[in-house]
């Protein structure tokens, strides 16, 4: 390895070192207001809990900030309701409405209320 690629690595070492604890601290600061009880403004409370669920299960809390603490359930909602096309509003909660069914034929109850494991 020549020193310009010794360079080249160790600035983009720092860099994503410092990145990561940049997006650390603002993940913190914006689940503050996450915290807050909110009304979603697209979805129907059940849905809105259901995308809660689903988000979380991507981004589960650990020593980090889970998706319902840093705000990405509300963040959906309004995001569906300002940006997509009707059509695309519909597929959306058409595809919602199918997992709630599969959950039920294979589980017997909501995807809010499966466990963990039922939800991977």
């Amino acid at each position: 390895m020549n020193r310009r690629d010794i360079i080249k690595s160790s600035a983009l070492f720092l860099g994503y070192a410092v990145s990561t604890a940049t997006l650390s601290e603002a993940f913190m600061a914006c689940s503050q207001e996450a915290k807050l009880d909110w009304k979603p403004t697209f979805l129907t409370n059940n849905q809105a809990a259901s995308i809660a669920e689903i988000a979380e299960t991507i981004l589960p809390k650990t020593k980090t900030p889970g998706a319902k603490e840093l705000g990405v359930p509300q963040f959906i909602d309004k995001m569906l309701k300002d940006l997509l096309s009707q059509e695309e509003q519909k597929d959306f909660v058409g595809g919602l409405e199918k997992l709630e069914e599969d959950c039920e034929k294979a589980y017997g109850k909501s995807f809010v209320e499966c466990t963990p494991e039922q939800r991977k």
